[in-house]
């Protein structure tokens, strides 16, 4: 009798446990949808079109693509998150203007004409292609940057890496500087940036200096291959942009070049860029 008096508490002692383990397994599932949410990036989610104002200020300005870096000849930072430059070729860029100027719009409201404007401009931002160019945006005027860089090789006999607003540095130290202007051919004219701008003020400050970086005439061009190379290798860990000698002795105190990390720039499992 005794042997069973004793085996008895163990039993319950054991299904005491068995069922603290339970609720705790329970409390762990339920809490983990959002601990993956609070951990997402908007980038990894599936659908771009249920982005948020607060995502797409993340994609456009605070992410793989998009980093805080060197100053050329900009006064000022843009909507106070220093200086910036984006890969706007990518498709992950492209998809967040999309996107903002959805939201800008009121897309869900707008007649059905208006609808249809929108997804014309919508879809020409995302079928444009760039096979064979990488296409930069800087926090400064670099369309008067290429504009000027023919004269200051030719009348000032500056050397093509002091002239150029801005140029890339090859894994095996090339520089490759960038594409003359094409007009009619920016991102920012076939999305629409300049033309769907909203002006007005809002919580975030005013929309201008929002949209500042994707402005007109802040586009520079990079060929994907340079020479008979390619710019971007495989096995290449960074994409680097420096900025030209004047732009950079203009500004001696800030950093004159950024590196994007081509691992993190992937996008629906690919790199984008």
């Amino acid at each position: 009798m005794k042997a069973t008096s004793d085996h008895q508490p163990r039993v319950h002692q054991s299904l005491k446990k068995v069922h603290e383990i339970f609720l705790l397994l329970v409390a762990s599932l339920l809490c983990l949808p959002f601990a993956i949410g609070a951990t997402a990036k908007p980038w990894d989610q599936t659908d771009w079109k249920q982005w948020t104002a607060k995502d797409v200020q993340n994609v456009l300005y605070n992410s793989p693509w998009a980093q805080n870096c060197c100053r050329g000849g900009a006064p000022r930072g843009i909507a106070g998150l220093g200086e910036t430059a984006a890969i706007v070729s990518s498709l992950v860029l492209r998809q967040a203007l999309v996107r903002r100027m959805e939201l800008d719009q009121h897309y869900d409201v707008l007649d059905f004409a208006r609808r249809q404007e929108l997804d014309r401009t919508a879809v020409a931002c995302l079928n444009q292609k760039f096979d064979d160019r990488i296409v930069v945006i800087l926090s400064f005027d670099a369309e008067s940057g290429l504009e000027g860089m023919k004269k200051l090789m030719t009348e000032y006999h500056l050397p093509e890496y002091q002239a150029a607003p801005a140029y890339l540095i090859t894994s095996d130290g090339r520089r490759v500087f960038p594409l003359p202007v094409r007009s009619g051919d920016s991102v920012e004219e076939t999305c629409g940036v300049h033309k769907y701008l909203d002006l007005t003020n809002s919580s975030e400050g005013p929309r201008l200096s929002y949209w500042a970086l994707y402005g007109p005439r802040h586009e520079i061009s990079f060929p994907r291959f340079a020479d008979g190379q390619p710019t971007i290798r495989p096995g290449d860990k960074v994409l680097r942009i420096k900025l030209g000698g004047l732009f950079a002795m203009a500004n001696f105190n800030i950093k004159p070049e950024v590196d994007f990390k081509l691992n993190q720039m992937i996008y629906q499992g690919k790199p984008d860029f």
